[in-house]
């Protein structure tokens, strides 16, 4: 599985991203994770968060 995260606060970018990885994924058979952040602080708390549940 490809996990992807995309960090962004627009949401019209948010869909168009995301259509264009959907995309991809129907195209290739592939199977994609896409989470979405919307700053850089959103992700930097997950990776913490991550790292300190190990």
């Amino acid at each position: 599985m490809i996990q992807i995260a995309i960090v962004e606060d627009e949401e019209i970018y948010v869909k168009q991203l995301t259509e264009y990885i959907r995309k991809y994924q129907t195209e290739r058979g592939r199977s994609i994770k896409v989470t979405v952040f919307g700053d850089g602080e959103d992700i930097d708390d997950q990776i913490k968060k991550s790292s300190t549940n190990k």
